[in-house]
């Protein structure tokens, strides 16, 4: 359904037979058949862009005023179209039963720009066979003379339909990649039935003219699978000469992960996008405030790439503390940006090749350096009350433990020193030092950062309307909302939140 040479009557027909191994009579070959009278004064036409082929069919003494017959307005009907006028309606029904060639690229750009999909634009965009645009007018003109008197004039070109390039494709190269084997007689079929010429002798493989989406040997593969059925290919894992191993830095990650959870903590996975703002309450200074701006973000309002994790934790918590969650722990693991090195200009290698050493050195000097850092929030308390226990809060010292474990789980020896490093609280702040060397801090967030506003908490309430005899109108509902929201403002100043 998303292939534009399938959203015709012609495609589908074609797209049925090959299925059901059915003859397909090609609807196309009565527009071959079609001759028309030169009588010259035909108005010529000149390609300036958006189109490799253009044929304009000159006709006469067409009677606009003509009915659409009975057949043609319903068919049109039967396919979401409405039935305007003769002329329309002929366009539109040989659009339907051909298909109809213009530039898909050309054709998508106009669609979006103008915020406009039409009938037309959803087959064009997609792509369709250029070589219509003789076929497809000349049955056009054909409906034109026979229902709306109209005599021909002549026919003017521009332009030169451009096909898909032969195909070298090798039978052993289809089994290989669908892990089948399969007869090059059934292999042929395949591809004879979506409409390729298939040389037998050199297994050169001309696709049609309106598949121009078949341009590799995997194009191929793609369509004898399609044809032959999915469910004729065996579920058959490939052998590899090599065991699937984790690498070092992803069996390290994992284990982290998988100790932190079992720990209680849960994982969250944050965008990493921050606000200006964000920067400025958390104090980030030095390499933690050097960052980079989105060209084109997703939000204005968060169009820095992060340079540190906590931001988007504090936002997680901030989001499942107001649903309703009190004590809960999170961490992530992901990479942050920081803008330190002076970065090249991008790289763009040659496709189709492996590039040198130089050049992949190059491209890795072109992109900013994404570190991989673990950040982890408590908020709460770190149990609830049970006949074992009597929860207590989080405390900054418990941060601190969870840091020294996942330096534990990591073999590495370390020191713990007093640190007073935003955005934590001065005094409760510890440094996780290997070999000299800052690897970690952790500690209670500075108050500052903490405040969801000044002196106030925020609450969530749910309200029910009834009546016991009917169903309360909207407006009933409104008045009785707005009148526990004054209540509530005129008792303890409350104010709804935004």
């Amino acid at each position: 359904p998303d292939r534009g040479y399938a959203l015709s009557i012609r495609g589908a027909a074609r797209e049925i037979a090959g299925a059901l191994d059915l003859n397909f009579i090609d609807p196309v070959t009565h527009a071959k058949a079609l001759e028309f009278k030169e009588n010259g004064g035909a108005t010529p036409i000149k390609i300036s862009d958006g189109a490799m082929v253009a044929y304009l069919r000159s006709l006469d003494n067409f009677n606009p005023k003509a009915p659409s017959p009975i057949w043609l307005s319903r068919r049109v009907e039967k396919v979401g179209m409405r039935s305007i006028s003769l002329a329309v309606d002929v366009t539109n029904y040989v659009m339907i039963e051909l298909g109809q060639p213009f530039d898909p690229i050309a054709i998508a750009k106009n669609s979006r720009r103008h915020k406009l999909s039409t009938e037309a634009s959803r087959r064009l965009e997609r792509g369709v066979d250029p070589s219509l645009a003789e076929f497809a007018s000349g049955r056009a003109a054909e409906l034109m003379i026979a229902l709306g008197g109209a005599t021909y004039v002549g026919t003017s070109v521009s332009g030169e339909a451009r096909y898909p390039s032969l195909i070298d494709l090798d039978p052993k190269y289809v089994n290989d990649r669908l892990g089948t084997e399969l007869s090059t007689e059934v292999i042929e079929k395949a591809l004879t039935t979506v409409g390729c010429d298939v040389n037998t002798k050199s297994w050169k493989v001309d696709p049609p003219s309106w598949r121009g989406d078949l341009q590799i040997p995997a194009d191929l593969v793609e369509e004898v699978a399609r044809i032959v059925g999915y469910d004729q290919i065996p579920s058959v894992l490939p052998r590899s000469p090599y065991a699937a191993t984790l690498t070092p830095v992803q069996l390290r990650r994992r284990t982290i992960a998988a100790a932190l959870a079992a720990r209680g903590l849960t994982e969250v996975q944050n965008f990493p996008f921050v606000a200006e703002s964000t920067m400025k309450t958390l104090n980030y200074t030095g390499e933690r405030a050097a960052t980079f701006r989105i060209a084109n973000p997703m939000s204005e309002e968060t169009p820095l790439m992060r340079t540190h994790l906590i931001p988007g934790l504090i936002g997680a918590a901030q989001r499942n503390l107001s649903r309703g969650a009190r004590d809960f722990a999170l961490f992530e693991i992901g990479a942050i940006f920081r803008n330190t090195t002076k970065l090249v200009d991008g790289i763009f290698p040659t496709l189709g090749v492996k590039p040198d050493a130089a050049t992949i050195k190059a491209i890795f000097e072109s992109v900013p350096p994404q570190p991989i850092h673990l950040g982890a929030i408590f908020v709460g308390k770190i149990t609830g009350d049970n006949w074992r226990t009597k929860a207590r809060n989080y405390e900054w010292a418990d941060a601190i433990a969870e840091a020294q474990t996942v330096l534990d789980l990591c073999g590495l020896s370390y020191t713990v020193e007093r640190s007073d490093f935003a955005p934590w609280h001065p005094g409760r702040c510890a440094e996780l030092l290997v070999d000299g060397k800052a690897v970690a801090h952790a500690g209670e967030l500075h108050p500052r950062v903490c405040k969801i506003g000044d002196g106030k908490i925020s609450l969530a309430f749910t309200l029910s309307f009834r009546a016991p005899d009917r169903t309360l109108t909207g407006e009933e509902i409104s008045a009785a909302r707005e009148a526990a929201v004054a209540n509530a403002s005129k008792l303890y100043g409350a104010t709804v939140r935004s």
